[in-house]
């Protein structure tokens, strides 16, 4: 799914985000082990360039 073009253009948008200020990526899956957060988050650290850290 992550593969797609608009999740790729979508990605793009939350790294360039990132770049510029703070961000927060959030949940709502039932199921934690069923969230792509984790996939989401790294792509985004690669792809801006900048530390994730998680929410505490």
């Amino acid at each position: 799914m992550l593969r797609s073009e608009e999740a790729q253009t979508d990605l793009e948008r939350l790294a360039e985000q990132a770049r510029e200020s703070r961000v927060a990526v959030l949940c709502f899956e039932k199921d934690e082990s069923r969230c792509h957060r984790q996939v989401v988050l790294e792509t985004v650290r690669k792809r801006a360039a900048v530390p994730v850290l998680p929410l505490t």
